[in-house]
């Protein structure tokens, strides 16, 4: 029988976090080209974005790669061999597993914000 503690770390993962200006689609979608369907990795796709209109981002990446690519939401759980892609507009960090969607301001920076918050994510997570 395993304690709550061996639970937690067998059911910890590694998530990938990847940022890229407007010009980064070409090395993502080569990235995604070559991995394999299943790497039991999860990766979080933090692209600059305009606000107000719809991303074909999640559309264009999903013809990269036979894992699921899907537009982040609030509150989402992060799950192994698939990807996320923010959402227009927004800036995008981790909570718990959880993806949480916070209004873009004048100060974010959505590439570093949640890089933070997936570093401080995978630390406590590693080490419970």
């Amino acid at each position: 029988m395993q304690s709550s503690s061996e639970t937690k770390v067998a059911n910890w993962f590694s998530i990938v976090g990847i940022g890229a200006s407007a010009g980064g689609l070409e090395p993502i979608t080569k990235l995604l080209q070559n991995l394999p369907a299943q790497t039991g990795l999860s990766f979080v796709v933090i692209q600059h974005l305009a606000a107000g209109q719809e991303s074909m981002l999640p559309d264009i990446l999903s013809r990269s790669t036979k894992m699921k690519v899907q537009q982040a939401k609030d509150d989402m759980q992060v799950e192994q061999d698939q990807v996320y892609v923010i959402a227009p507009g927004t800036t995008l960090v981790l909570k718990n597993g959880c993806l949480k969607l916070l209004p873009k301001s004048q100060f974010s920076k959505p590439i570093n914000d949640f890089l933070l918050s997936l570093a401080s994510e995978q630390k406590h997570g590693q080490s419970e």
